[in-house]
């Protein structure tokens, strides 16, 4: 008797994931979005936690309004990048667009905004 052949495949993909990290930029309170791309090892980027950092601080003089104010707010403190200061990106955009909203190859789009509820 002849034995079954088997026959093993192992694939190995791995998933590219980018992230993005929205911010508010304190001297002129408009949105801007930090990109990180998992082929590039973020972790070993010294903005990734400077931007996670920049985009849950709330500054000192921040009002509930500034979220709805027809003008941009300006804030005298942040989180240090580059030599910009930056803080919680819901102050600027309460459910911040991304550029994967419109992309039909975007599987996930996960926004955490706790500012806007």
């Amino acid at each position: 008797a002849k034995a079954p052949s088997t026959t093993t495949t192992t694939t190995t993909s791995q998933e590219l994931v980018t992230l993005y990290v929205c911010v508010t930029k304190s001297l002129d309170g408009s949105k801007h979005l930090f990109r990180f791309d998992s082929k590039d090892d973020p972790l070993k980027d010294p903005n990734l936690f400077r931007a996670i950092h920049a985009s849950c601080m709330i500054p000192k003089s921040f009002h509930p309004y500034d979220v709805f104010s027809p003008q941009k707010p300006s804030y005298p403190d942040g989180i240090d990048i580059n030599g910009v200061l930056y803080c919680d990106g819901g102050i600027a955009s309460p459910a911040p667009s991304t550029p994967m909203d419109d992309d039909p190859n975007c599987a996930r789009n996960i926004v955490i905004s706790p500012i806007s509820g």
